[in-house]
């Protein structure tokens, strides 16, 4: 199995706060998302965690403007990229209305 670094980006330049869900919604996302990482099994290795407030480093310090829409990270298995593109079409992300989508890199070590 390869072993796969997944970063979720989120356009919350997309996102109405007038659309806000409401708790009953959110424990249905939540509910989506557990059912997600059952399904996932042996292949989920860590859904890591949801990221906010990043901010661009370099030699000379912080640079504190918004640097990307990253919005989470998670670390996935499969037998290639292929697989890992399947298991990751059947992500909650995909369909929450702000323009998401997912990098997949390869870990080779």
């Amino acid at each position: 199995m390869k072993k796969f670094f997944v970063f979720g980006y989120t356009n919350l330049d997309l996102h109405n706060e007038h659309d806000e869900p409401t708790q009953e919604d959110r424990m249905k996302i939540f509910a989506k998302w557990g059912e997600w990482q059952k399904d996932m099994g042996e292949f989920l290795i860590s859904m890591g965690s949801p990221l906010i407030n990043g901010v661009q480093i370099n030699q000379d310090g912080f640079k504190e403007e918004k640097v990307s829409n990253l919005s989470g990270y998670m670390i996935i298995q499969g037998e290639n990229k292929e697989h890992a593109f399947e298991l990751l079409k059947k992500s909650p992300l995909f369909g929450m209305g702000h323009g998401q989508n997912y990098e997949l890199f390869e870990c080779i070590m």
